[in-house]
């Protein structure tokens, strides 16, 4: 009756038949009264009757003192405890890496595809999630290595955070679906009022007037509603995830001389970033390839008018094909790097700049690193992303041919980015992988670091 560990929200039953069991959670379920009489009509996400530990510990009292197994079976009915628990029902906080990622989107997943009929409104046809998997296959190739884990978590997270909303769009997804999706999204990054908003869609959009549907909102579904309250009381939602705690233990083994372990990992990680030069691959600059008409004219002559000087084709220039981010421990190809090198299966020149001028963040193609000698900038010259939208919360725009010149310390991060006809859409990376090391990210060997 209360499978829900935080509060003393009823469960709801979706059939009539003898034996259903009241194991979903939806705000205010259709028919209400035939399917589950004693469940109050409609619960108030802003004013939930919370589990308190003074009432845990009075039913645990009442569990000792019951005299019979009827007797318990009746509280445990009544309060959704049935013994004394290693710790009290509020002590451990809601699990991300599962709730979020291995529960939550894995079950809508399998309400588009699965759980629904051809003619139900969320299905989702087999012809369009062939071509929905194809694309997601071929949009690897613009995926930056530094975006990826070894952990299948991240696969969930790669959907959810990069591929569902801007192929679903280009595909054409049923709008109400992919706008409630836009809203899931966006409470992993926000709170309480998106959370609200997104489960009295989905009860519209999945459950609706058909109280046979009510199993669609499990109590994963409805758990999201605790996430607020779990951050005022426990910090970053991210703590308590049990990826994080595992990859924690996993690293500090064995625990003898703990500090000590520590301490050498993040000295040798400073040493390594320090010792590396942030430009690298020095590109040779011929004769010929300075001739009007040749990319690196158009490219010099760029890169004059924005230092405000005369042009001149022939000044001293070094050119380079890779930049070190050394404060976010990854490499910015270049369009000419991705020509010259052939073995790069993934393409890293796409970045995220940020200036003074501009509000809004940049973002662009890097064509080459340049720095010419007579001046102190060092420069990246790109393509920039233009007619920049955001639908369902993505971010879309289309790529300019103009060239653009920008000092390269305004450059963010890399980016990644999912292309389709004229669309591109941005895929920024997800701020967890930040937490991992490189053999948990799984990155395949990496050339570029070699040659730095």
């Amino acid at each position: 009756m209360y499978g829900d560990r935080f509060s003393l929200v009823k469960g709801a039953r979706s059939s009539l038949k003898k034996g259903s069991k009241a194991q979903y959670y939806p705000i205010s379920p259709p028919q209400n009264d035939r399917y589950n009489p004693d469940r109050p009509q409609k619960y108030d996400l802003n004013n939930l009757p919370l589990r308190s530990e003074k009432e845990f510990w009075e039913t645990i009292e009442k569990l000792n003192n019951a005299s019979s197994k009827t007797a318990r079976a009746k509280i445990t009915k009544d309060t959704g405890i049935s013994r004394m628990l290693l710790a009290a029902a509020t002590f451990f906080p809601l699990d991300p890496f599962h709730l979020f990622f291995e529960n939550i989107v894995a079950f809508i997943w399998d309400i588009w595809t699965t759980y629904s009929s051809p003619n139900e409104s969320v299905h989702i046809s087999k012809e369009i999630l062939k071509q929905f998997g194809k694309l997601v296959v071929a949009a690897m190739s613009t995926l930056p290595p530094s975006f990826c884990s070894v952990y299948k978590i991240y696969e969930w997270m790669a959907l959810v955070y990069w591929y569902i909303l801007p192929i679903g769009i280009e595909l054409g997804f049923n709008p109400m679906l992919l706008a409630n999706f836009s809203q899931l999204v966006d409470i992993y990054d926000d709170l309480h009022i998106k959370i609200t908003q997104f489960l009295t869609g989905f009860q519209t959009i999945y459950i609706g007037d058909n109280p046979e549907q009510i199993s669609q909102f499990r109590l994963c579904i409805f758990q999201l509603i605790h996430v607020s309250t779990h951050i005022m009381w426990y910090g970053s939602i991210r703590l308590g995830s049990q990826a994080t705690v595992e990859r924690m233990i996993g690293a500090l083994a064995p625990f003898a001389n703990l500090a000590n372990i520590i301490f050498e990992k993040q000295l040798t990680k400073s040493e390594t970033i320090s010792a590396r030069p942030a430009l690298f691959t020095k590109i040779p600059v011929l004769k010929k390839k300075r001739s009007e008409g040749q990319a690196l004219f158009r490219q010099l002559k760029a890169a004059f008018n924005w230092l405000q000087q005369e042009f001149d084709p022939k000044a001293p220039v070094t050119c380079w094909g890779k930049l070190r981010l050394l404060s976010r421990g990854v490499v910015l190809n270049t369009q000419l790097s991705k020509i010259r090198d052939k073995h790069l299966s993934r393409s890293h020149r796409y970045f995220e700049a940020c200036t003074t001028e501009n509000k809004s963040p940049i973002f662009g193609e890097a064509l080459v690193f340049l720095k010419i000698e007579a001046y102190s900038d060092h420069l990246v010259l790109f393509h920039p992303l233009v007619n920049v939208t955001n639908p369902l919360n993505t971010c879309r725009g289309k790529w300019s041919q103009d060239l653009k010149v920008l000092p390269i310390s305004e450059i963010v991060d890399v980016v990644g980015i999912w292309s389709h006809e004229d669309n591109v859409y941005i895929l920024r990376k997800h701020p967890g992988l930040d937490w991992l090391s490189v053999e948990e990210k799984g990155l395949e060997a990496d050339l570029d670091e070699a040659e730095g």
